[in-house]
This record gives C-alpha cells, structure tokens and sequence, in this order.
C-alpha cells in the first residue's frame, strides 16, 4: 500500500500479521504483541496483556531502532540478571517496562492504551528469566522475515544466529 505523509512525500506501507509472545510458565501471565504494519521505520503493534484475573489490548506505535535498543538491554540483562528497560508508545504514555529482580525473576508491566481514554489499564507480573531468551529471538525473527536490515554494531547476539548478508540471522541458542 501507498502512504503520502503528512509532508506530502510518498511511503510505503507494509501490512504485517505477526504475532511476537512473552510466554511464561502460567496462563495467567501473558504479553503478545502483534506487528499491524510498519511504515518507513516506525512499527504498529496491537499489545495484549493477560494479568491475573485482568487483560487488556491496545495499539502501540514504536520505531525499528526501539526494538533495536528493546533487543539488546533485553538481552545484556538475560547476560547480567540486572537491569530494566521501557518502550514508550509514540502516540500515548502507554508503555512495556521489563525489570530484573533478585534470584532471577523476570518482571513485566506497563501500561496499555492512554490514561485519557475512557479504558486503559496498568499491569505487572513476574515470570522467570527463561522468557527472555524466547522472546528476543521471536522478535529478532520477525524483523528479519520482513527484511529489516539488522546492524549491531560493538554488540554481540552471536548466540542467536549468524549476520550473513547484511541481515542479522536468528535461530534458536540451544
């Protein structure tokens, strides 16, 4: 499809059906993200939440160098069992924040659709570290599959798969 941009210049729209899950051990506790379409480099993604008793779905706006930047501190606290990192809607203060916490523990929580629209809802829950992995190579998977060129650069995600081409090549670390 064919965008003219506010600017008046032409883009093109791709439309996307990936569905990109954090899986955890319990039904209780889910994050699915579903890539909508992408133009130029800014991705929208329909987010699903399951929390407890709670759930909620809502689309989010972020650009390919935020999953870029999602990958890797993702991936430095799977290395590290330390640290956080947000992604931030572009059109709301929705947002995904994902923490380490002691003994492993994973937490996911955020905040889906806009605190000024009639429904949204703010959510946390905790899994464990071997979500991570999962779903760093999902993601890098699907920017792959669409053609994304993915450059790391002073960055390692070796273990994932092999940079042939100009592509960074995901594959399951086992």
């Amino acid at each position: 499809m064919i965008v003219i941009l506010s600017n008046g210049k032409v883009s093109v729209m791709i439309s996307l059906d990936d569905v990109i899950r954090l899986e955890t051990n319990e039904d209780s506790k889910l994050l699915v993200l579903q890539a909508k379409y992408l133009v130029q480099q800014h991705y929208t993604f329909s987010v699903r939440v399951i929390s407890g008793e709670f759930s909620g779905k809502s689309h989010f706006c972020f650009s390919v160098n935020e999953i870029r930047r999602l990958i890797m501190d993702l991936d430095e606290m799977r290395k590290t069992l330390d640290g956080t990192t947000v992604i931030r809607d572009y059109d709301s203060d929705a947002f995904l924040e994902f923490r380490m916490l002691d003994h492993g523990h994973f937490e996911v929580g955020g905040q889906v659709g806009s605190s000024g629209d009639d429904h949204f809802m703010t959510f946390k829950f905790v899994t464990d570290q071997t979500a991570i992995q999962p779903f760093i190579i999902r993601i890098t998977r699907h920017i792959e599959s669409i053609g994304v060129n993915f450059v790391y650069t002073n960055y390692n995600l070796s273990c994932y798969g092999t940079n042939s081409g100009g592509g960074f090549q995901a594959r399951d670390a086992n």
